[in-house]
């Protein structure tokens, strides 16, 4: 969702209560006049910026009105102004000769002016990632939060701006913030949570079923996920119509582990949904899938490795999940981390068969070198339970923007005009979609 700060300013004070209280009744929350928020999550943020001549005007910054006032479950944070004000200016910051119209995103004036300087912070020697270091854009989840209240400190924000102009709040996927304290690399969790020696052949199972698809809830619960995977890539598409979609998607798929030691976790589509609900995320389409192997930064060529009964036999185990993981990072090579990387897995994926089949699993990919999939989608034999070293889980953010408008990833694919921009069977009701474990003692996961 797109939270919006609206800051009028006028000649007079009177002035910019009629405009905050113009926008105010758009709102999902109530705009204090001493610049305090209590505003629900997804709601529009709205502050009373006081004029010049106003009593309050010498607290008027944007730590002022905002410290310790958002919540942190922001999908993007626009900072708009009335009319011709600039950011900058507003601020008290020096004008500028013949500034370009503000855009609504946080730019000054199109200038090199970083953050800290401007705010007159220092940042901090620990910076938060940036998604392309060619692209002007700062991400922060909830580590920017204060610990106590889980609110955050714009203040604390600016600080990790590593002097960037352009600040978005919160684009980044809703995983939950690294608990303090040291946790499993991927190996490590392999070893010692899943049972196996990372050392060994591919032929072990160790901890499987339910136990596993528990381990691995827990680790995303504790936030023991490389950091990279919190920060989407835009992928777009569009209809028959000229209507496009642009769509938030992980870069790769889901892995467990810190940033210097992680491997990519296959699971069951009962355990992708349940991440999903918990956290406000979606999965994919065979339409989205296209898309992202089509825009993908790097495209891999699939590896089985079922060649006799004996394969058959271990696939499901996770001696051929960490295998597996050494073959796509050996296709890799140097490849960065947080590169929209796909081809390398099967997806899985929201469709009508799963639909229609709530018992079933449907999945898609596994890409040759020429760009077809060994994976086609329509269901195939696996129920909702099965799972092996192919299948991967790759979140799709829940907010679509629709000709440039926020919506939601479920209402696109239920709009009978819009569903052609997801989906190429028309309409798709994803709410049964793996949401009916075959075993109801998978219903743990929820």
């Amino acid at each position: 969702m797109v939270e919006q700060l609206s800051i009028g300013r006028s000649g007079s004070d009177s002035g910019s209560q009629r405009i905050s209280n113009e926008i105010s009744n758009q709102a999902d929350g109530e705009a204090h006049r001493d610049g305090d928020h209590s505003m629900a999550s997804h709601s529009m943020v709205v502050a009373d910026a006081y004029s010049a001549d106003s009593p309050n005007a010498s607290s008027l910054s944007l730590r002022s009105i905002l410290d310790n006032t958002l919540s942190g479950e922001f999908g993007e944070f626009q900072i708009i102004t009335d009319e011709d004000v600039s950011i900058k200016d507003f601020f008290g910051g020096e004008p500028t000769p013949d500034p370009e119209p503000d855009p609504g995103l946080f730019l000054i004036d199109q200038q090199p002016l970083s953050i800290d300087d401007f705010f007159g912070v220092e940042p901090s020697p620990k910076q938060s990632p940036i998604l392309d270091p060619n692209q002007s854009e700062s991400y922060y989840d909830n580590g920017g939060a204060d610990d106590a209240t889980s609110e955050w400190s714009l203040e604390k924000i600016y600080r990790e701006s590593g002097g960037r102009e352009t600040v978005t709040v919160g684009d980044m996927l809703p995983f939950p913030q690294r608990q303090p304290g040291r946790q499993l690399g991927g190996s490590e969790f392999f070893r010692d949570v899943l049972g196996i020696n990372p050392n060994g052949d591919r032929y072990q199972n160790g901890v499987t079923g339910l136990n596993r698809e528990l381990a691995i809830l827990r680790q995303v619960e504790a936030g023991n996920i490389p950091d990279f995977l919190r920060h989407p890539k835009k992928v777009v598409t569009r209809d028959a119509n000229g209507n496009t979609a642009e769509i938030s998607v992980m870069p790769d798929y889901l892995a467990i582990g810190t940033n210097e030691d992680w491997v990519r976790v296959p699971m069951t589509p009962i355990l992708a949904r349940a991440i999903a609900d918990r956290y406000g995320l979606e999965l994919p389409t065979e339409k989205v899938a296209d898309a992202v192997y089509s825009q993908a930064d790097v495209r891999l060529t699939a590896e089985g490795m079922v060649a006799n009964s004996r394969d058959q036999k271990y696939m499901t185990g996770n001696g051929f999940y960490l295998t597996h993981n050494q073959k796509i990072e050996r296709q890799l090579g140097g490849t960065p981390d947080g590169a929209l990387v796909a081809g390398h897995k099967k997806d899985i994926i929201f469709s009508r068969f799963a639909a229609s089949r709530p018992d079933r699993l449907d999945f898609y990919g596994f890409f040759r070198a020429n760009g077809t999939a060994i994976q086609n989608a329509g269901g195939g034999p696996h129920d909702n339970l099965y799972v092996d070293y192919s299948h991967g889980a790759r979140f799709v953010g829940e907010t679509v923007l629709v000709n440039g408008q926020p919506m939601r990833y479920s209402d696109v694919l239920s709009n009978p005009r819009l569903a052609g921009l997801l989906s190429d069977e028309g309409t798709v009701d994803v709410n049964s979609i793996y949401r009916q474990p075959k075993d109801s003692s998978y219903r743990a996961l929820y």
